[in-house]
């Protein structure tokens, strides 16, 4: 830890000519927080990362980044042994400061029976009653206050009142009884994993590219990345290289000149690296019955740095195909949503009833509609808007396909679809 000794001019005791009296400053880390940001600046600033750039290999320049990142990591962020908190989150540290003080009162008194400190104790014990009352009513304002800001804070209190876990004990799948953890997370994965088409598909592009039409993506820049990098997040939460979302965003000076380098060979080379192609899958119970394996969906947690390059795709991709999405569609507009979409089709349903005609409507689920879908089409699908050959070698942007599968028909096009699965191929 950095610290500075200097001469102590008001020592405390004597001090003699061997023994002189000294001032230690240490920065010690406080808080939650177990990162020095501007020490992790000042490393990361000093490292030249264009190094990256004279790799021919995508997964190598990526192994680099990596090793040279999780040493930095080493070397500033403090790590320690997670406690788990017994208290409430409503209870101050004053409030467990007086609980502490409210036991060793209690303790006194039963080893010396003295009455002054059992009536300290009875104080501290009234006053501590009053304050976790109202600590709880102001906890509870905050989170009535913020329910629409971040409904986040809602549901960990509804977990903390269940005092359970999400995912069963016991479950069943396909008629067959689970209970080792190992295997629930086990068939799990077989479960989801049944839900794709992992058979890669050997059949050519059935169009030609025009060259001279095509559009495609050569370069980013600094800002472009740093602008992308300020989308994200300021979590904790990570993908598999356990790179949280805050980081990146408190560091997003540091980490674009890196960031740059990386995507500029990436779209140089046309690839996507391999560890950007796994994330943490999670079970989320959507309906039914929780002891039910069939009844959860997979949520994937990919890795922040490749949510970055997947911003910078997507602003990209939509600046050239905006011309050709429909106006009907809501879903993954900017500024439209679920809400706009009832709230279009609430008014032509009045409209036309007024006018006393009739109205027929069909909804339509598609069950693991994107799991199913078939990358090669999405990629025709892009192929034929005019994207160039090479972007399309890119798998990362299959990602972005299936948002513009409609695009290009008159009519209301699927709105809710499953994001980005744990499995991809590569079809060129």
């Amino acid at each position: 830890m950095p610290c500075t000794v200097n001469k102590c001019d008001d020592s405390i005791v004597k001090e003699d000519v061997h023994h002189p009296a000294l001032l230690i400053i240490v920065n010690v880390f406080a808080g939650r927080s177990a990162v020095d940001m501007n020490s992790l600046k000042e490393v990361l600033n000093l490292v030249d990362w264009y190094f990256l750039s004279d790799c021919n290999d995508m997964n190598e320049a990526f192994s680099l980044f990596y090793s040279i990142l999780y040493e930095i990591f080493d070397a500033v962020v403090l790590t320690y042994k997670f406690r788990k908190n017994v208290y409430p989150p409503w209870f101050s540290s004053q409030l467990i400061r007086m609980i502490e003080q409210k036991f060793k009162l209690w303790k006194e008194f039963k080893m010396h029976g003295n009455t002054l400190t059992y009536d300290k104790f009875k104080t501290i014990r009234k006053e501590i009653k009053s304050e976790v009352s109202r600590l709880y009513k102001v906890f509870m304002g905050n989170i009535e206050v913020n329910i629409s800001k971040d409904c986040n804070k809602f549901w960990q209190f509804i977990k903390m009142k269940k005092k359970s876990t999400d995912i069963p004990g016991n479950m069943t799948y396909k008629n067959e009884t689970i209970t080792s953890p190992k295997s629930i997370v086990n068939y799990f994965a077989d479960h989801f994993k049944s839900a794709y088409n992992s058979v890669k598909s050997d059949s050519k592009l059935s169009f030609d590219f025009d060259s001279l039409s095509c559009w495609s993506l050569d370069t980013v820049s600094e800002k472009n990345v740093t602008n992308a990098i300020n989308k994200l997040k300021m979590k904790s939460t990570s993908g598999p290289d356990n790179v949280p979302s805050f980081v990146i965003r408190e560091c997003a000076d540091a980490f674009s000149e890196p960031l740059t380098v990386l995507f500029n060979l990436a779209l140089r080379l046309n690839t996507f690296p391999d560890m950007w192609k796994s994330a943490v899958i999670i079970p989320v119970f959507k309906k039914g019955d929780r002891t039910v394996l069939e009844n959860y969906r997979p949520v994937s947690l990919i890795n922040n740095f490749s949510k970055i390059f997947e911003y910078l795709l997507s602003e990209y991709i939509s600046y050239y195909l905006k011309h050709s999405i429909s106006d009907y569609q809501h879903g993954f507009i900017a500024g439209r949503s679920t809400v706009t979409n009832l709230c279009s089709f609430t008014q032509f349903v009045a409209t036309h009833l007024d006018l006393g005609l009739q109205i027929d409507t069909i909804f339509t689920d598609f069950s693991k509609a994107f799991d199913k879908m078939r990358h090669e089409v999405l990629i025709e699908k892009l192929g034929r808007l005019e994207c160039s050959r090479d972007f399309l070698k890119i798998p990362l942007v299959a990602n972005f396909a299936f948002v513009f599968i409609d695009i290009t028909q008159k009519s209301l096009s699927l709105s809710q679809v499953c994001r980005k699965g744990p499995y991809w191929d590569r079809y060129f």
